[in-house]
């Protein structure tokens, strides 16, 4: 069976980490920090024939169709975050603009996001695992007393963010946990709900699971 996750975290979570260990692993970069991903023997995971760094759409095209003939089971976007500050500037280049507001209304807007959403859709077509990587944001949320609370979530196009979510199987938030005064690196689906966005289409055995691959296809419940 093949996941669709959205992973998301702070710098330094395991993000990457987690998403090299799938099977054959073809990384889209787009901040080009791939390259110091290593397996646990200290090699390098992603080298020139594994990996294509993402710096226009041209580049974008050329690393999806190498990875849809590659051989490769598992396609990892690292980052949404960038795709989607790629896809901007691309709009704003081609509407001669140097801000969204500039355009009459919402125009750049909507242009932005219809190509997001084309984007997604292509990657969604890859026949294998795909990860999606997103920084997290906190947003403070108030109760109806007014009590305010932080809420953790992906960082993305909010305008977007329904039709990447309907691409997925998995919402999984990667952090760091204190285990009796010890630092361990987790994946959460939801474990702090409501205070994080997490979820599974599939039955889970738990919320909180050490970060590697096998513990995260040991959780499913099937």
């Amino acid at each position: 069976m093949n996941h669709s996750v959205l992973l998301y975290g702070k710098p330094y979570s395991g993000k990457t980490t987690f998403a090299a260990q799938l099977p054959k692993p073809f990384i889209m970069s787009f901040d080009n920090n791939a390259q110091y991903i290593l397996d646990k023997d200290g090699k390098q995971v992603f080298t020139d024939d594994n990996s294509y760094v993402i710096k226009d759409t041209d580049d974008f095209t050329k690393a999806l169709n190498k990875a849809a003939k590659g051989g490769f089971e598992t396609l990892i976007i690292d980052t949404i975050d960038m795709l989607d500050n790629m896809v901007r500037d691309y709009v704003l280049e081609q509407e001669n603009l140097n801000e969204e507001g500039e355009a009459e209304f919402g125009r750049a807007w909507r242009l932005i996001r219809k190509m997001d959403e084309k984007l997604l859709t292509q990657i969604s077509h890859f026949k294998g695992n795909i990860i999606w990587i997103g920084w997290e944001q906190e947003k403070d949320i108030k109760d109806r007393l007014g009590r305010s609370t932080t809420h953790f979530e992906p960082k993305f196009n909010p305008k977007v963010m329904t039709h990447l979510t309907g691409l997925t199987s998995s919402i999984v938030h990667a952090k760091q946990i204190d285990r009796n005064g010890k630092q361990f690196y987790a994946l959460s689906l939801g474990e702090d709900a409501p205070l994080e966005e997490g979820s599974s289409r599939l039955p889970i055995k738990k919320k909180l699971i050490p970060n590697d691959y096998k513990s995260f296809i040991d959780n499913f419940d099937m």
